[in-house]
């Protein structure tokens, strides 16, 4: 997340991609993504599906998650079901909208995507989806973890969480 920010601080375009190290964008994902950005002024970000995939793309036919919309329910809800839409690679980001979010968590080492996906959410940012498989996210079977690790693991979660519900309360949710 320190990495994350500081690339951003350094960042000179107008959109910002961000990528985890095991994970691979497809050719013509920001391409795509900017074409929809630069033809919609009013968009903060764009996102695309994201595919699974085990060594090499192609080898799993499992999605991230799907773009469904519930009568009831809107994105913000399912990000706070954990049923998160959007990965870490999917979006592309206006840069001034990553701005306004204020940046990533660093003291987290997991849920990070969860917490400032959903902070944006909050903060009312309007995007729209390409439906298509335009970011690779590796899935590289069950994890393992010592207990301090674990408990790390969960320490992130309730700094996550602490600061959704902080910003929940700021914005009247």
């Amino acid at each position: 997340n320190a990495a994350r920010n500081l690339g951003f601080s350094h960042a000179k375009g107008q959109f910002i991609q961000f990528l985890d190290s095991d994970d691979l964008l497809h050719p013509e994902k920001i391409a795509t993504q900017v074409e929809v950005l630069s033809k919609a002024a009013c968009l903060d970000m764009v996102y695309c599906l994201d595919g699974h995939f085990l060594k090499h793309i192609g080898d799993s036919n499992r999605l991230w998650n799907l773009p469904i919309t519930y009568a009831d329910f809107d994105d913000l809800d399912r990000f706070l079901w954990e049923d998160v839409i959007w990965g870490t690679n999917a979006p592309l980001w206006r840069k001034e909208h990553v701005r306004r979010i204020g940046g990533w968590e660093e003291s987290m080492i997991c849920w990070q995507d969860w917490e400032f996906h959903t902070k944006a959410l909050i903060q009312g940012t309007k995007y729209t989806c390409v439906p298509r498989i335009l970011s690779y996210v590796r899935q590289d079977g069950v994890r393992t973890a010592n207990s301090i690790i674990q408990q790390k693991r969960v320490e992130s979660c309730l700094i996550g969480a602490r600061n959704v519900i902080s910003l929940m309360e700021q914005k009247n949710i």
